[in-house]
């Protein structure tokens, strides 16, 4: 009996894993937005949680649709380098240091450019809601790391 269910165990098993990577190539090639698109949904969904005016969700707008724009520009320069690239390029630590760099001067920007939109109030709910969301994602993290292992 036990060898019976250890078989069936062992069938059923690479079926399961099988359909999860067709559910993840599914995902992955639906169409992605555009940036103005994603601007624009980004900027109602914080206009519903800040209780933001029109103007400062124009304002936000603008921001928006320049960071995704930026976005969509460095994840294409990405893909193209790894297309031409026949192996998985490595950074070297000067391109790896370039490169945090420039997304943490961004990061910065953003920051500076909601500060200049939002008020004081608004900010500050901005900040506890990116906490948040930056907490659940470790969480989330770290409990797929471990379940992968079979920790």
């Amino acid at each position: 009996m036990k060898k019976i269910i250890l078989v069936l165990g062992l069938m059923v098993a690479p079926i399961m894993m099988a359909q999860q990577g067709k559910q993840m190539a599914v995902r992955s090639s639906q169409t992605q937005l555009t940036a103005e698109q994603s601007a624009t949904l980004e900027t109602k969904r914080l206009a519903l949680k800040l209780e933001l005016t029109p103007a400062q969700q124009n304002q936000l707008q603008k921001v928006l649709t320049k960071r995704n724009e930026e976005r969509k520009a460095q994840q294409e320069a990405i893909k193209k380098k790894r297309a031409a690239a026949e192996t998985k390029p490595i950074m070297t630590s000067d391109e790896r240091f370039a490169l945090q760099n420039k997304n943490l001067d961004a990061r910065l920007a953003f920051q500076n450019d909601l500060k200049n939109i939002l008020t004081d109030e608004q900010f500050a709910e901005w900040k506890e809601m990116q906490e948040n969301r930056k907490q659940r994602f470790s969480e989330r993290r770290n409990r797929n790391k471990g379940g992968r292992r079979g920790y």
